[in-house]
């Protein structure tokens, strides 16, 4: 078929390869070309019409004997799309560099600003603590080495002929028990026997076994020796006042009723006797153990001190700043017993038999490091 005419003209073949169009004078019209690298536009201006540049091969038609080239392979990713492929430009690197650098400079910010001031504080402190704990470690030593060195002077023969109970309560530091019994010893006084209270009794668990008990040996005691209207665990402390103690400095020899209570408090489980027919002391020294009911403790300490000569409690430095030696100086037991911390040094052992030898005169006190007193001498 002959070309169509236009005009009485022969309208131009379009060459090969190559997309021809034309609409009217001055008006154009770009074909999007989708190569490998995105969207492209190529053409150029030709008259009354545009010419557009050279398709790609894949849409350029095939001439005749020969095989069209095969399409490139992509294989799709799931951050890639089909088709493209990715491309790290200068302006990703200059992101990257920028955040990694403003990430360092506020790091170095935080290390060397207020962040780290919580370390350093803490770090002065433990240096502070660790030194105050010395020196104060310093001082208890040479308390020490003095009260040994003066304790003969200050002692002399207080203690000479002064019969002495122990009582202890549960966890009492065995060494500390020793070293004041050789202390007594040594000063002339004789300790009588070591008798151990246990949890049943100072635990306050047991309040009805101990009522009962009080009543039923009151019953059996003559008339008047011990207080049947007091509370259980008052009635109680007068009992085992009444079996370990008297008001004679050299003590008496046990009889019936001593030996009664004895065996009764042994067989409830409530207290043990070093010796069943030790003598009654005079004076007695109860060492604190482990930390036990302050009220139940206060209660019995008060029944012992109406049977015996004198009474003093001591306990240890932790016992006197939060324990049970701390809650029975808030009692008003404490107005009538002294008491003495810091016993398990050698000061505050020293000071624990100087309170005995005033504790007859029936007048309390707190001493030791603790409590920031000392016992008077006069």
């Amino acid at each position: 078929m002959a070309p169509a005419r236009r005009h009485g003209r022969r309208a131009p073949r379009p060459r090969r390869g190559r997309l021809h169009h034309a609409h009217g004078r001055g008006l154009e019209r770009r074909v999007a070309v989708v190569g490998r690298h995105g969207l492209g536009l190529a053409g150029r201006r030709l008259g009354r019409g545009v010419v557009l540049g050279r398709l790609p091969d894949r849409l350029t038609p095939a001439r005749p004997g020969r095989r069209p080239p095969a399409p490139p392979q992509h294989t799709p990713t799931s951050s890639t799309p089909e088709g493209s492929t990715p491309v790290i430009t200068y302006r990703h690197h200059v992101v990257s560099l920028v955040a990694v650098f403003l990430a360092l400079a506020v790091g170095v910010v935080l290390g060397g600003g207020p962040l780290s001031e919580p370390a350093d504080d803490a770090g002065s402190s433990s240096a502070t603590s660790t030194a105050a704990s010395e020196r104060d470690e310093a001082a208890a030593t040479y308390a020490d080495t003095m009260a040994e060195a003066s304790e003969a002077r200050l002692l002399g023969n207080r203690l000479d002929g002064s019969t002495v109970a122990i009582v202890t309560t549960p966890g009492v530091d065995e060494d500390t028990v020793s070293a004041l019994t050789s202390e007594i010893s040594d000063r002339g006084g004789s300790v009588t026997a070591r008798y151990d209270l246990l949890d049943t009794l100072v635990g306050g668990s047991s309040t009805s076994l101990v009522d009962t008990l009080g009543t039923q040996l009151v019953t059996q005691l003559d008339a008047g020796t011990v207080d049947k209207n007091a509370s259980s665990y008052v009635r109680i402390g007068q009992l085992l006042g009444l079996a370990i103690a008297t008001t004679s400095a050299q003590g008496t020899a046990a009889d019936t009723d001593t030996r009664t209570i004895r065996a009764s408090l042994s067989g409830a489980d409530l207290a043990t006797s070093s010796k069943a027919s030790a003598a009654r002391a005079g004076l007695v020294l109860v060492v604190l153990g482990d930390d036990t009911d302050a009220d139940v403790l206060a209660a019995i300490v008060s029944g012992v001190s109406a049977m015996a000569g004198g009474v003093v409690v001591a306990g240890s430095t932790a016992s006197a700043t939060d324990g049970t030696l701390a809650g029975l100086r808030e009692s008003s037991v404490a107005d009538a017993v002294p008491t003495v911390d810091s016993v398990q040094r050698t000061a505050g052992q020293v000071t624990a038999l100087l309170a005995l030898t005033t504790a007859s005169g029936g007048q309390g006190g707190d001493y030791g490091p603790v409590a920031g007193t000392a016992v008077p001498l006069d």
